[in-house]
């Protein structure tokens, strides 16, 4: 990880909850860094009023005023072994690698101790793509240089060790060399014997003499092995530690499969990814016997900011459900970081989805000019599973623990789905609100007692666990109300061991920013087949009812030529959506809009148009449990 202070210029406060929802009578926790160190604080609940954002204060006990630092956040993924085998006589370092960015200074592969006089062997990667292996002796340093420079994603063998006897040497081969890459020996002369010590030992990364991880590699790592001789090949036998990284692929954990010495990865790099010896005979790494013993490490990976919380909020009983924010302020910035309150119990006929998996996706994507988040997550390394790591890699992964920045008028994701908050309100409709999260971690119990269910407005990232859930709604005689467009499209996880970390992974169809790795398709967390729930059999038209053909009929409202297209839509986009009311076997009703505009037209002209009236009429006859009839039915 390399420490990088927050870049405020766009955001001057910024933050994160330790939870995304809670219920009331529990404790939400704040952890946040400003620009400015002394904040006022106030909750506030957030709407909407049809013209603009509101945020109406809520009475909940606590400090008027806290002091929220100026902090830093750690980036880049490595592994750490914090019992490896020790310097001693001699040493070797052995990895496959696979790099993918050249490092600004240098990247670790395999590093222990740092040369700062005490114990040290590192093998790396130079700015010039150069590989390096360098070793502290009584009598210096000695290093050894690669003649040529490595191949951007091509794989290569690299093996650097040290003999007092016999000096070091480096040896470098290409998996698949071109005609001018030949197998390469660098040596150089023995200086005396090592330093003798047992540091602990990256993958990845370096060590600074402060103890700060930094040089974060970009790339893949298979295989990594430390023998005490100098060795030129990696073999089966004769090695200290052998890092089996295929082991525990949903996990953290690096499994030594020579004598105990297991580490762990951190910050969230890829797993269940390819490796050297893949053939692409086997596309599930649950079924290979070969093939997946590779890890991807990132230099802007991050799976917790880790800055203490500068507040505590403890919410009141009763505190009716919705969507809130703690708002920090100074005479010259507001900060305000979200949080939703779900019900103790079912409240309302109705409950709203907030799509909050989805948000994950699109922090730091490119959206219109209003949007603060894209611009906070760009300036401080931030990804969503919508987006590519410096290296140009997809995202796989995202968490909650880090800054989501809060939001603002501009017409996409949480501040879209606000307005549909608002309206709901000015409408005079009672409804409850719950998460993405909490579908998933509660199934069908989420939903059980309500009439309805409501969508945001891009609610396209969904688990199977919520599939089942809302289809259960469906199956007892729920109401569904899709009022938004891509819903339930891309296969997305929620980490069993980590709710905190979601995961998803592009294949090869679909809208979408780049496609992953061959044969990197299953995710790491569950092994599931990623890619669009249309390709497992489970097309979100299923559950939606959204199908040509079946249109809205005009005895719920009059025509839909009042209805307001997405500012940002393609102009060549000749895509449409049918709106859509179908009944259940059981006596429900799903309405689909099928529309990513649809939730920004409600308040147009005053909530005066025919996209408000008509989902008005819907709602009500949901909530009463008199539907009305669906094309002449």
């Amino acid at each position: 990880m390399t420490l990088h202070r927050v870049n405020h210029q766009s955001v001057p406060i910024a933050g994160y909850t330790d939870r995304l929802s809670a219920r009331p009578g529990e404790r939400i926790l704040v952890h946040a860094s400003s620009s400015e160190p002394e904040c006022a604080v106030r909750v506030v609940r957030v709407g909407h009023d049809g013209v603009g954002l509101t945020h109406t204060p809520v009475d909940i006990a606590g400090p008027g005023t806290v002091h929220v630092p100026h902090l830093a956040m750690d980036l880049g993924s490595y592994g750490l072994v914090p019992n490896p085998p020790a310097l001693h006589h001699a040493v070797t370092f052995a990895a496959w690698v696979w790099p993918t960015a050249l490092p600004s200074d240098r990247a670790g592969i395999i590093t222990q101790g740092t040369p700062d006089g005490g114990p040290f062997a590192a093998l790396s990667l130079l700015p010039d793509g150069r590989a390096a292996f360098d070793v502290s002796t009584v009598d210096g340093l000695v290093s050894v240089r690669s003649e040529t420079s490595l191949l951007l994603r091509h794989w290569y063998l690299l093996i650097g060790g040290y003999d007092p006897a016999d000096g070091a040497r480096l040896t470098v081969r290409a998996r698949d060399p071109l005609a001018d890459e030949h197998r390469v020996i660098v040596t150089a002369p023995p200086l005396g014997p090592l330093v003798t010590g047992a540091p602990s030992l990256l993958l990845a990364a370096f060590r600074t003499t402060l103890g700060e991880v930094t040089g974060n590699l970009d790339g893949k790592v298979d295989s990594p092995a430390v023998f005490d001789e100098l060795v030129d090949g990696i073999a089966q036998a004769g090695a200290r530690a052998r890092w089996d990284l295929s082991h525990d692929i949903p996990g953290d954990r690096m499994i030594d499969v020579v004598d105990g010495h297991d580490g762990r990865l951190y910050n969230l790099p890829a797993r269940g990814v390819t490796g050297p010896d893949w053939a692409g005979d086997v596309l599930d790494w649950r079924h290979a016997v070969r093939g997946y013993g590779a890890v991807h490490f990132h230099s802007d990976d991050i799976e917790d900011a880790g800055w203490d919380p500068v507040l505590s909020v403890d919410l009141p009983l009763g505190l009716p459900s919705g969507c809130y924010a703690v708002e920090l302020s100074t005479p010259d910035a507001v900060g305000r970081v979200p949080f939703f309150v779900r019900p103790r119990a079912v409240n309302a006929p109705m409950v709203l989805l907030v799509p909050t998996l989805s948000y994950l996706a699109y922090l730091g994507m490119p959206e219109p000019a209003g949007e603060v988040a894209a611009g906070f997550a760009r300036d401080n390394g931030l990804h969503g599973l919508n987006d590519r790591h410096a290296d140009g890699s997809g995202v796989y992964l995202a968490s909650l623990r880090r800054p989501l920045c809060g939001y603002n008028d501009a017409p996409h994701q949480y501040s879209e789905d606000l307005r549909l908050v608002g309206w709901l309100r000015r409408q005079g409709f009672r409804f409850d609100v719950i998460t993405d999260h909490d579908l998933h971690a509660d199934g069908a119990a989420a939903l059980a007692g309500y009439r309805s269910v409501v969508t945001g407005s891009h609610p396209d990232c969904w688990t199977g666990a919520m599939l089942d859930a809302v289809r259960e709604h469906l199956v007892d005689g729920g109401n569904l109300a899709y009022l938004g467009g891509n819903a339930a499209c891309w296969v997305t996880a929620i980490a069993p061991n980590r709710p905190h970390v979601a995961e998803l992974r592009r294949g090869y169809a679909g809208t979408r920013t780049g496609e992953g790795e061959p044969g990197e398709m299953h995710l790491a967390s569950t092994g599931e087949p990623g890619g669009l729930w249309a390709g497992r059999g489970r097309s979100p038209h299923r559950l939606f009812g959204i199908a040509p053909g079946a249109p809205v009929s005009a005895g719920l409202d009059s025509s839909m030529t009042g209805a307001v297209p997405h500012p940002r839509r393609a102009p060549v986009d000749r895509h449409r959506a049918d709106v859509t009311l179908q009944r259940t076997a059981a006596g429900g009703q799903v309405f689909a809009a099928g529309a990513l505009g649809w939730c920004g037209a409600l308040s147009r002209r005053g909530d005066d148009n025919d996209v408000s009236r008509l989902t008005a009429d819907v709602l009500r006859s949901f909530c009463e449990g008199t539907v009305t009839d669906s094309a002449g039915s």
